[in-house]
């Protein structure tokens, strides 16, 4: 299985001014029998073409209607189907009426409630985090951990880190929510991802501190370009 970072960035600061390294734009998995991309946000599609990585992407999957993640969705279809074939898109009813006519016509929509392997999402909007099989991975997306998340174990948990401490009155994942994750999946590698800017000055060390913890898991810190063969 591979991991390919196009752009780990998250929340509106890091959208907004696209830092080095850390903007926004999705992440590629690819195995042996399929290939997804995930949250297609802005820059995804130019990122792609300037790297020279030629990805044939069979699924696009979009968590949720925020424009961090689906800000290149069109583009991404596009680019996918080269208007030539459909492609499958896992995605939420806000999503998918959202799509012009012309670019539904060559998405296949797969609403995110139809499948097995989804969950609900805390975040104040319609959306989903996603355990793909294939790949043995678990993508957390937005939100705090809650009571509706199934029991899956997962090798690799790519997992939205966006802030230390919660915050009731902010749906993002905190330090005590990777935990309470890390506890319920047990994985094997954690690669951290969707940072806010005020998290991303102290992401390395926390990487670090939550490995003290967890000797047995290795912590990754997503970047624009890594890839990852796990």
């Amino acid at each position: 299985m591979e991991i390919r970072i196009v752009g780990p960035g998250g929340t509106r600061d890091l959208l907004m001014d696209q830092p080095e390294g850390f903007g926004t734009g999705g992440f590629y998995v690819s195995t042996e029998t399929g290939s997804y991309y995930v949250d297609p946000g802005p820059g995804a599609l130019y990122k792609i073409n300037r790297w020279g990585w030629g990805l044939r992407i069979d699924r696009i999957v979009c968590s949720h209607f925020h424009l961090d993640h689906y800000g290149d969705l069109l583009a991404m279809i596009e680019y996918s189907t080269r208007m030539s074939r459909k492609i499958d898109l896992i995605t939420t009813e806000d999503v998918w009426n959202y799509i012009d006519p012309y670019h539904k016509g060559f998405s296949n929509y797969i609403d995110y409630r139809s499948l097995k392997n989804t969950f609900p999402i805390q975040h104040g909007i319609d959306g989903f985090g996603i355990y793909i099989e294939e790949a043995n991975l678990l993508y957390t997306s937005d939100g705090v951990f809650h009571s509706k998340i199934p029991r899956f174990r997962a090798e690799t948990m790519i997992a939205n880190l966006t802030i230390r401490e919660r915050i009731e009155s902010i749906e993002h994942m905190s330090i005590a929510d990777l935990e309470r994750f890390i506890d319920l999946i047990r994985p094997k590698h954690v690669i951290l991802y969707h940072y806010s800017k005020y998290l991303l000055p102290d992401i390395h060390r926390i990487a670090y501190e939550l490995s003290e913890i967890h000797d047995e898991i290795q912590f990754y810190v997503a970047k624009e370009r890594e890839v990852y063969v796990l």
